[in-house]
């Protein structure tokens, strides 16, 4: 009898941290970054913000355009992308229950109201001093030679 009441304590100490675990009161996001063609995004700046608390997660998209922000609170969250050369999105709110896998898919456009743009390329040189690589038109009315010759 104190032989087995000690084991079935030993057993009880060994799974409780696995018990108490399953009742944790979170979730996570999980999601892809792509453009509007549908090609993936790598290395999008992910932020997850509980918007409640106002408190954020980062993390960014691997190569293939994916993401996780594991052991999130329960709550609502907004999922905002970032990445050179496309604009800022933010996703809506969503309710993240618990032990859910909440995935938002983020589609960016290409780029943004303060992007800068330069031109890196030379225009073709038009010439205005040589005149013979041009020909003169004049006031002058052109009749096709077909129609001259009518009386």
């Amino acid at each position: 009898m104190k032989l087995s009441g000690i084991t079935l304590f030993s057993l009880l100490i060994v799974l409780a941290p696995s018990l108490s675990s399953a009742q944790d009161a979170t979730g996570r996001i999980v999601g892809t970054t792509s453009d509007q063609q549908a090609a993936v995004i790598p290395d999008v700046q992910i932020t997850v913000t509980n918007t409640a608390t106002h408190v954020t997660r980062k993390t960014s998209t691997d190569r293939d355009g994916y993401f996780q922000v594991l052991e999130l609170p329960i709550g609502d969250y907004k999922v905002t992308a970032e990445h050179g050369g496309f604009r800022t999105i933010i996703s809506d709110e969503h309710k993240l229950l618990i032990n859910q896998s909440l995935r938002i898919d983020l589609t960016m456009q290409v780029g943004s109201t303060n992007q800068k743009i330069e031109v890196q390329a030379s225009a073709a040189a038009v010439e205005t001093v040589d005149a013979t690589l041009g020909q003169s038109v004049t006031s002058r009315q052109l009749i096709p030679a077909s129609l001259s010759s009518i009386p």
